[in-house]
């Protein structure tokens, strides 16, 4: 072709971009994983765990007041169902405007659904940075957490077994585990301690319950 002063046309490539579910939200959060009160700051994932009949997926919500597990969603598909039964589960427990849920940038994150759901409940959004996955540390240390001690020695289970494994842990964790970081209490204990002790000091207190549990108290 080049002897004969020929050239061919190649028909240029077109980048190729996936489609996105929604927008990212800003990084709010900001690493910052500490939490003046209860409800203030949440952090969310989903981690798969599989079984000897298939997988099972688990989709917290994680308080970064004192590392309780205010609420979870199981199945056995990563679907935006799993994550949106997971927010109203904790919905009872908001009691103000504003609490931050930060997430990865996952599209389960990005569904209309689920932003309607953080708006109807006037919740704020946050989203790490693009793979980025220390900007969601806390949660994913509690993910480490949970397959070491709910899993020890625990054998090859079944996917129903693994959702009562992980329903018994979970109320371990939150009431019975305790931690040096929240003075040697468990997180529902150390929560209850801090709320019952600021009620003593104040003339004027308001308790708030869920699921009886005390959560906090305010004046």
């Amino acid at each position: 072709m080049k002897q004969m002063g020929l050239k061919a046309k190649i028909r240029a490539k077109k980048a190729y971009r996936h489609p996105a579910m929604g927008e990212i939200s800003e990084h709010l959060l900001k690493r910052r994983f500490k939490a003046r009160k209860p409800n203030e700051k949440w952090l969310t994932d989903v981690t798969e765990l599989k079984g000897s009949d298939g997988k099972l997926y688990l989709s917290p919500i994680l308080d970064l007041f004192n590392r309780e597990i205010v609420a979870y969603a199981m199945s056995r598909n990563a679907n935006s169902e799993m994550v949106k039964e997971m927010l109203e589960k904790a919905a009872p427990r908001l009691t103000a405007k504003g609490t931050m849920l930060h997430s990865d940038q996952g599209v389960l994150y990005r569904t209309a659904g689920y932003r309607e759901l953080l708006a109807q409940h006037s919740m704020v959004q946050s989203m790490s940075r693009k793979a980025n996955c220390w900007d969601n540390a806390p949660m994913e240390s509690f993910f480490a957490v949970l397959k070491t001690e709910c899993f020890y020695n625990a054998g090859e289970l079944t996917v129903d077994e693994l959702m009562k494994q992980i329903d018994d842990y979970m109320d371990y964790y939150n009431r019975e585990r305790c931690s040096l970081k929240l003075k040697k209490l468990s997180p529902v204990a150390y929560r209850t301690q801090l709320a019952q002790s600021a009620c003593r000091k104040s003339s004027r207190c308001l308790h708030f319950f869920y699921g009886g549990q005390l959560l906090f108290l305010l004046e």
